[in-house]
């Protein structure tokens, strides 16, 4: 059985686990502690990033990657078309929805940053229990400061993310509508429908502040 190793909130992993579920395979999901994370990704694939899959022997990085790797060994069901114009375009909205999740992930860890309290955005992420829950007083503050840190977390750079985000889903809001407003790509799901998706939709299961898509 395939073996997806991600955080349980992040857009990417959420992305790798549509894409599997796309392809109606059977998979275990792995959450992986943040930082501690790389020791697995750095031994297995050289980088540091999750989502992280684990099938037939093989370990494959990044979850675009992911998805041409799936469309190879699972053909049903394909995220592809094997069409030289259709694909580029496929390829091009996905590079879309990365833009997309670079700065919805930092727009939303403006507000995580902030806020205070049991029912917190940081609360959530790290969890009700494990290691990150049971070293708490210790996590918090360093959580906090990497997010500022690493992800350039502050007021002006969570409003350029928010001015980001609109321009971005405005564009491919456009490029869906010009498809006939059902799928992104030609006439049926693909990668790009699923990166679009993956990147707008919050932890909480719904979709990301009011925007919608026509």
């Amino acid at each position: 059985m395939s073996i997806l190793y991600q955080f349980p909130h992040s857009h990417y992993c959420e992305k790798g686990r549509w894409l599997l579920d796309h392809k109606h395979l059977n998979y275990v999901v792995k959450n992986l502690t943040p930082g501690m994370h790389r020791f697995l990704a750095q031994v297995k694939t050289r980088q540091s990033q999750l989502p992280i899959l684990y099938d037939q022997k093989e370990w494959v990085s990044d979850s675009t990657a992911i998805a041409e790797y799936l469309d190879i060994k699972y053909p049903q069901y394909p995220l592809f078309y094997k069409d030289e114009v259709l694909d580029q375009e496929i390829y091009r909205i996905d590079h879309l929805s990365k833009t997309l999740g670079l700065h919805v992930r930092r727009w939303l860890f403006s507000f995580i940053r902030i806020l205070q309290g049991k029912t917190s955005g940081f609360d959530i992420m790290i969890s009700k229990q494990g290691l990150l829950r049971h070293f708490e007083r210790v996590t918090a503050p360093t959580f906090k400061f990497a997010l500022k840190q690493f992800y350039g977390v502050s007021a002006e750079t969570a409003a350029e993310s928010k001015s980001v985000i609109e321009k971005t889903i405005a564009e491919l809001n456009q490029l869906l509508v010009n498809n006939g407003g059902r799928y992104f790509v030609g006439n049926r799901l693909t990668l790009a429908d699923i990166a679009t998706c993956s990147m707008i939709i919050a932890d909480s299961g719904h979709p990301l502040g009011s925007h919608k898509f026509f």
